[in-house]
């Protein structure tokens, strides 16, 4: 499960939710409008990607 934040696009109002796919999804989502949103219903596409580069420690030697 991850937390995810997005800005309502309608009235601009942050707000976040815990989602638990693990690639693709699309959610309904509502504008938490007991936390000062709008209240409207909007379409949250969510794509996970994940991002690795490995690096060398220093000190290490190859030639061993």
């Amino acid at each position: 499960m991850r937390k995810i934040e997005v800005k309502c696009p309608y009235c601009g109002r942050m707000n976040s939710n815990y989602v638990t796919t693990e690639s693709e999804e699309t959610v309904l989502m509502r504008c938490g409008f007991m936390e000062g949103g709008c209240g409207k219903f909007f379409v949250l596409d969510i794509k996970v990607t994940v991002n690795a580069k490995a690096r060398k420690v220093e000190g290490e030697d190859v030639s061993e």
